[in-house]
């Protein structure tokens, strides 16, 4: 009788997202997702391609309420190319391996060769992200304003770019003690709690962060059915309103509400079956499949035919629904 694989688990707060990039197996996407190490599914199929590694963590204490996550990612991904769909999110981006080769929404349109330590802003259009080697980085990702508790300029002077964070005038510094410590990380849990300690030690949130939190944390729910009824709440003007939400967000609130809407289809969307379409648009909370389409080809340069084509294309009908829907593989002809 064969030797039985004992499988190695992972720490109660850490979690593999689905693996977009392990496999097309629903056999090895169960291990996967059962918390089986990545090592103990390629023994088991050695003919899979197993070479990214992805965890993150939602860190704990008064840093949660404006970091969403810290991740870790290593390996290569299987296609050269990937477009990064809109987010009203900020990513910090510490790059310990090879440069990481991406180019700033359409309208600005610049590419750059990222090492050290940058920031994605939030974006209306997708990012194309284009990995030069192995991809080796850490990063994390500031719930919509969180990144105004570390940022003394306002987020919108990052929205839709792709910045270095040395050029920034903000708590974190110029990310080289970040980078400093996690050059000697062996792990994910190490990098990530490395980096999740420093973000603590230099959250610096203004006054009235909370009540603008608040106000992020409305508009990026797709059930709240009006701009105008977060603005109530707060009692300001409807230009004061704008301001503030730009100032802290980066993007105005409706660009934040429609965001939050494409997400949720994106997340809910399940390319292994057919798609009733007009039901999936209704549920993510457009008016119909024609406003649902008008919208995805506006924030994403394709209609929603299209991206489900690439998912097809890509992963076959394996990839679960969820999160790891906002990266879209580029398929070369």
């Amino acid at each position: 009788m064969a030797e039985r694989l004992a499988p190695r688990r992972l720490t109660p707060d850490e979690r593999w997202l689905p693996p977009r990039f392990h496999t097309r197996s629903r056999a090895a996407r169960r291990l996967l997702g059962s918390a089986h190490s990545l090592a103990f599914a390629a023994d088991r199929y050695p003919l899979l391609v197993l070479d990214f590694e992805f965890s993150i963590r939602r860190p704990e204490g008064p840093v949660a309420r404006c970091v969403s996550g810290v991740w870790h990612a290593h390996g290569r991904t299987p296609h050269r190319r990937e477009r990064i769909l809109p987010t009203a999110e900020v990513v910090l981006l510490l790059v310990l391996g090879p440069p990481l080769r991406m180019t700033e929404p359409a309208k600005r349109g610049a590419t750059r060769d990222l090492s050290g330590a940058w920031l994605t802003g939030p974006h209306e259009h997708p990012i194309l992200n284009e990995p030069l080697g192995e991809t080796h980085v850490v990063g994390a990702v500031f719930a919509p304003g969180g990144f105004s508790a570390f940022l003394d300029d306002p987020v919108d002077s990052v929205a839709n770019r792709i910045v270095p964070l040395e050029s920034l005038t903000c708590s974190l510094g110029h990310g080289r003690e970040l980078l400093a410590e996690l050059t000697p990380c062996l792990g994910g849990s190490v990098a990530i709690e490395a980096v999740s300690r420093a973000l603590a030690a230099r959250l610096a949130p203004p006054a009235d962060y909370e009540r603008w939190r608040s106000a992020a944390e409305a508009l990026s729910d797709p059930d709240v059915s009006t701009v105008a009824e977060v603005q109530h709440t707060l009692g300001v003007s409807r230009r004061h309103f704008a301001d503030r939400v730009r100032r802290r967000i980066g993007l105005l609130p409706k660009s934040i509400q429609r965001i939050a809407r494409l997400r949720r289809l994106v997340a809910e969307l399940d390319a292994r079956k057919p798609i009733r379409w007009s039901s999936e648009a209704v549920g993510a909370g457009y008016f119909d499949q024609p406003h649902a389409i008008r919208e995805f080809r506006r924030f994403t340069g394709m209609t929603p035919v299209e991206y489900v084509e690439r998912r097809r294309q890509a992963w076959g009908h394996d990839l679960e629904p969820g999160e790891a829907g906002r990266f879209v593989p580029e398929i070369t002809r």
